[in-house]
């Protein structure tokens, strides 16, 4: 099972460079990032090496360490239990899963230990590609941002207009994307199958002026709002109903959080993304950059980036 997990991040690390170097940025923000990398991303590689040599000559302190992960999950405290289904098959499910429940242990969950890491500024993760994954990560909140709906329609619009031309059609790069985290204010831009893994590394520094600067037409506009509603009422079928009701418990994100942010996207302003510009103009003054790509020009990116930190991950 180790060499299968092993095989099976390697095998992604090359076509899902842009995922790896996203992870590897939120790591650098947030508890729950730095959780994901460590069970999905470069770490969870790193770790997956590692068991594969324990599990062959120190199998017994792997075994430990399921036993203690096993009294550290499966408690009846702090467990929350997702069910989507009609209500008279939940109403013939409830009782079977109540009665499961209460078997569990009644301990303590354990705690982690798990935080935001220390990782250098810029990060070059070499693999075996002729192209890059670029990745660049801002920290609004320390920019003095607080959320509005109005920056989801200012993210909808950098991607469609600022990113594509700039990173896809005058970079030559597949693809280029923005996220925007609105609850911890993290940024992640991110560019696929780029050959000009520096030059893509300026355009996202430059996002920022290039959003105070926006002067759209109404009807560019309407677009970038429609685009925005779209992505937050996307059509989901029941499975992602209940996984995303349960998220959104879980995060506490209220029925009225959501209108209130529907009213913000709606009533979006061009003085709203030339706030957010200048944030991001300010955070993009301590960014971090991870770029995924070729070796052979992890020297040339070291020259660009000064201080650029090589993993050779494969």
């Amino acid at each position: 099972m180790a060499l299968e997990a092993k095989s099976r991040v390697e095998r992604q690390l090359v076509p899902s460079g842009h995922a790896t170097a996203a992870a590897r940025l939120r790591a650098r923000y947030t508890k729950a990032g730095y959780a994901a990398e460590r069970l999905r991303g470069l770490s969870q590689l790193e770790y997956l090496r590692g068991l594969v040599e324990r599990a062959t000559n120190d199998y017994p302190s792997v075994r430990r360490d399921l036993e203690a992960l096993r009294e550290h999950i499966l408690t009846r405290r702090g467990l929350v239990a997702s069910l989507t289904a009609g209500q008279s098959a939940l109403d013939a499910t409830a009782p079977a899963v109540a009665a499961f429940l209460d078997r569990l242990p009644d301990a303590a969950p354990g705690r982690s230990a798990w935080g935001p890491i220390t990782l250098p500024a810029y990060e070059g993760i070499a693999v075996p590609s002729l192209v890059h994954y670029v990745g660049m990560g801002l920290d609004l909140a320390k920019a003095g941002w607080t959320f509005d709906g109005a920056d989801l329609v200012a993210v909808r619009y950098l991607r469609m207009a600022y990113l594509w031309d700039r990173v896809r059609v005058r970079g030559g790069a597949y693809g280029a994307f923005l996220q925007l985290d609105r609850f911890s204010g993290v940024a992640i831009f991110g560019s696929y199958r780029d050959p000009n893994a520096g030059a893509t590394v300026d355009v996202f520094r430059e996002t920022g002026r290039f959003l105070k600067e926006a002067n759209l037409s109404d009807e560019a506009m309407t677009r970038a709002i429609i685009g925005a509603i779209g992505d937050i009422d996307s059509h989901l079928l029941p499975d992602a109903k209940g996984y995303v009701a349960m998220i959104r418990r879980l995060v506490g994100d209220t029925a009225e959080a959501r209108h209130a942010m529907r009213q913000q996207v709606l009533h979006a302003s061009v003085a709203r993304f030339r706030e957010l510009g200048a944030m991001m103009e300010e955070a993009a003054r301590d960014a971090s950059v991870v770029v995924v790509g070729p070796g052979a020009s992890m020297d040339a990116l070291a020259m660009k980036l000064a201080g650029l930190v090589r993993v050779d991950a494969l």
